[in-house]
């Protein structure tokens, strides 16, 4: 998030966590996130997404539900660690459940198998420091790419970034587009390049 330039503020009960956020120049505060009240003192009602990562299921589905009856429009991730609590945890009111076991069992086996895709996409995500980045675009209502073939028009208009996959307005869902496809405004692209390609880029789509 420091990375993207996203304004955040971290809660935790451990005044050494804190610390070390607060040491590497991030926003965080010793506060119980389960808590309404405190979340309501970091301006949750305002804020955009919240993401529950504390270590027990129970807990993440306590700051769910506070944050979620406290900011209908909040966009929500929640870590699980057991598989059956994906489901509460979305009918609590998250929009997206990770789970970090799952996730890294699935690394661990990509490591074996295709071990040099793995360091590549590693260095590409590693300390947020690669050239190469994912974004997520919405095309706006007044964008020059709307009801335009997409491979025409990012290449008149020069950008090097590409989309490598596009959800559209009407529940449809493509990956590796051609290019001859017609974007519409609603339709979500997502985009991989370089910061200044996906800059160009999102002044041609949002």
């Amino acid at each position: 998030m420091s990375h993207e330039g996203v304004a955040f503020v971290g809660l935790d009960l451990d005044q050494t966590k804190v610390d070390e956020m607060l040491a590497l120049g991030g926003n965080a505060l010793m506060l119980d996130s389960t808590d309404e009240s405190a979340l309501k003192e970091v301006g949750i009602e305002k804020a955009a997404g919240l993401v529950a990562c504390l270590s027990e299921d129970s807990l993440n589905l306590f700051v769910v539900l506070a944050a979620r009856s406290l900011n209908p429009n909040l966009y929500i991730v929640a870590r699980a660690n057991r598989p059956e609590n994906e489901v509460k945890l979305k009918r609590a009111g998250a929009d997206r459940v990770a789970m970090p076991y799952q996730i890294g069992g699935y690394h661990m086996a990509s490591m074996a198998l295709r071990p040099n895709v793995v360091d590549y996409m590693d260095i590409m995500t590693k300390n947020g420091s690669s050239e190469l980045e994912v974004e997520e675009m919405v095309v706006g209502e007044h964008s020059r790419l709307s009801g335009k073939a997409l491979g025409r028009s990012l290449a008149e208009d020069e950008v090097g970034a590409t989309v490598i996959a596009i959800n559209g307005v009407d529940g449809s869902s493509r990956v590796r587009p051609t290019g001859k496809e017609i974007i519409y405004p609603g339709d979500r692209l997502i985009i991989l390049g370089s910061k200044p390609d996906l800059t160009a880029a999102s002044e041609l789509i949002r």
